[in-house]
């Protein structure tokens, strides 16, 4: 019974020490998602964002991650957290309802919007 008692106590002084090392990475406040039609996506619209945000200081950190034939996905990393949304309604604002190229997904934890392909 005292082993039993004393590996106990032994276990809650560590597990709190060794918790932080295995925390998750932050996830993406804002997702732009690029899809490739024949291989283009819709590259207007993508350098209209990244212009428009590029130096926005909200957005602290940006990556690229390729997808398949030419798409890819941004994920934006916006400080404070809260401020996700207002990011996300003014990349909402450059986006078209409809495209000819490709459609383009913009999503976060509160919402998505999503561009219609519309074929000539």
């Amino acid at each position: 019974m005292i082993k039993q008692a004393l590996a106990l106590a032994v276990f809650a002084t560590l597990a709190p020490t060794a918790a932080p090392a295995f925390e998750a990475p932050p996830a993406c406040s804002v997702t732009i998602t690029y899809a490739s039609v024949a291989g283009t996506v819709d590259a207007a619209l993508a350098q209209k964002i990244d212009r428009q945000f590029r130096h926005d200081p909200r957005i602290v950190k940006r990556q690229r991650h390729p997808g398949h034939r030419g798409s890819y996905e941004i994920c934006l990393t916006v400080q404070p957290p809260n401020k996700a949304r207002t990011v996300f309604r003014a990349i909402r604002a450059l986006m078209p309802a409809n495209s000819s190229k490709a459609p383009t997904t913009l999503s976060f934890a509160g919402g998505r919007y999503v561009t219609k392909l519309k074929v000539k």
